[in-house]
């Protein structure tokens, strides 16, 4: 919340009309507007920058009982409660800099993935908790209000590319000093997705691979063969598709559906947890190479 130092700030619910720089213009109900003394305008534009960050929509979620139901919608009282970063000196006047970025003009997903990129560097906010961020609002909270058509999309190779550099890094930095890598192939359809994950002797990251598979390629009916095993049907309406992942020597097989909200960057944390978590505590002969390869000893 805004501190004693933002008395004199005032929070505008109704509709109003400004003048600046000799121009005229409306803010119509129910968007809200906030103003500020003159000396605080830098504090106001880094203020308004990270409240339109992955970050701060992250936790308005959360936060906010009406942005829970509907995403564009949020009450008068949850912006008065709504949470912003006690800024230093030096990143105030960092961030409102990037107000005068030519992307901040821009709508899309890659001027937004750039503001984040920056917001997260200036407030040093942890990797992996932009990356949950990000993927919740464009990904799972589609799933809000039965809107499932951009999560349950089949992944397409570009987000494939990022699961598996978020993998093997995070894998990487698990077995960092042994002077191994984790070599991550990805096989595609529009149905069904594997994954393969093989250490190597090497000191620096190992580029990942994608290969997408037609009809008339022999991988089609593999993956087909695969897909069946893990789908069970409960009764005549209900059916679950389970992801499996197969032990081979040195290698893991992660094989999931062709879903986007299976390959997304959050998803590529969870596995590596689970194939951490897999090595550590299964002793079997299926797992000696990956332990031997990870420096791990039984």
């Amino acid at each position: 919340m805004l501190s004693s130092e933002q008395k004199n700030w005032r929070l505008h619910p109704e509709s109003i009309f400004r003048t600046t720089a000799h121009k005229y213009f409306t803010i119509p109900e129910p968007l809200f507007t906030i103003s500020c003394p003159e000396e605080d305008t830098n504090y106001l534009r880094a203020i308004s920058i990270c409240l339109n960050s992955y970050i701060s929509d992250y936790y308005n979620f959360f936060k906010s009982t009406q942005w829970g139901v509907d995403r564009n919608s949020i009450f008068i009282q949850d912006i008065r409660t709504i949470a912003v970063p006690a800024l230093s000196t030096n990143q105030i006047v960092e961030i409102s800099k990037l107000q005068q970025e030519p992307y901040m003009s821009e709508i899309g997903t890659v001027a937004q993935e750039r503001l984040d990129k920056e917001i997260g560097r200036i407030l040093n906010i942890p990797r992996n908790i932009s990356i949950i961020a990000k993927d919740f609002i464009n990904v799972r909270c589609t799933l809000n209000k039965n809107k499932a058509i951009i999560a349950t999309q089949p992944s397409a190779e570009h987000h494939l590319l990022e699961y598996g550099e978020c993998l093997a890094r995070e894998l990487d930095e698990f077995v960092e000093g042994s002077g191994t890598r984790h070599k991550i192939s990805i096989v595609n359809s529009n149905s069904f997705t594997i994954c393969t994950v093989e250490i190597a002797k090497s000191s620096s990251p190992i580029d990942i691979t994608v290969t997408i598979v037609t009809n008339n390629n022999n991988y089609y009916y593999l993956l087909g063969n695969i897909q069946q095993e893990p789908r069970y049907k409960f009764n005549q309406w209900v059916y679950t598709q389970c992801g499996i992942y197969i032990f081979d020597g040195a290698k893991i097989h992660i094989c999931k559906a062709s879903r986007l909200i299976d390959w997304t960057q959050t998803q590529a944390l969870n596995d590596s947890d689970d194939i951490i978590a897999q090595v550590l505590t299964t002793k079997n002969q299926n797992n000696e190479a990956l332990l031997e390869g990870s420096g791990i000893t039984n």
